[in-house]
């Protein structure tokens, strides 16, 4: 078999393997340019990505067929797609995720399980129609202020109800029915 050398790479004559720019994206379909030039190559990782224009694949070729095998470098955006459900595990460790800008879930239900649940922020930001809390034991709140406004009715039920003030307790409407 006659072998040749392309760049660094050895070679068969009938067999490539080089670093491919992309330079459309048509699904699985894919134009990369090769050192020998623009070409065909269908998009062959072995993970779930979609590459973009720019990125730089390995492609490996034979005869008139081109195959995207590996990534090289990710020039914009990386797109991760499943074609069904997907499952992240690490039966031994943790899973983490990090970003520099920010991070978003979208789906139309989104359940969070865990025996031990942390938030920690500046700010917490919530809106919803409709919030429904069910707490067995304690719900504690420790606050340096706290602030409710409520358009409508405000109802509070409870076995007992204990208010107590360091300073005045302050109660102002037309009428104050005790009893």
């Amino acid at each position: 078999m006659e072998t040749q050398t392309l760049g660094n790479l050895l070679t068969g004559t009938d067999v490539t393997l080089t670093p491919a720019t992309v330079l459309d994206v048509q699904g699985r379909k894919l134009t990369v340019l090769t050192p020998a030039g623009e070409s065909p190559a269908e998009n062959a990782l072995a993970f779930p990505y979609t590459p973009v224009k720019g990125d730089t694949l390995l492609v490996i070729g034979q005869s008139d067929r081109c195959y995207a095998i590996g990534l090289l470098a990710a020039q914009g955006d990386m797109t991760v797609a499943f074609p069904a459900s997907a499952t992240f595990t690490a039966p031994r460790g943790e899973i983490r995720f990090k970003s520099g800008k920010g991070l978003e879930l979208h789906s139309p239900n989104l359940r969070l399980r865990a025996g031990k649940l942390e938030l920690m922020a500046k700010t917490i930001t919530e809106k919803a129609d409709n919030v429904y809390r069910a707490v067995r034991k304690l719900l504690k709140l420790d606050a340096g202020r706290t602030q409710t406004t409520v358009e409508e009715t405000a109802h509070t039920k409870a076995g007992r109800y204990v208010v107590k003030a360091k300073q005045d307790v302050k109660m102002d409407g037309d009428k104050i029915y005790l009893g």
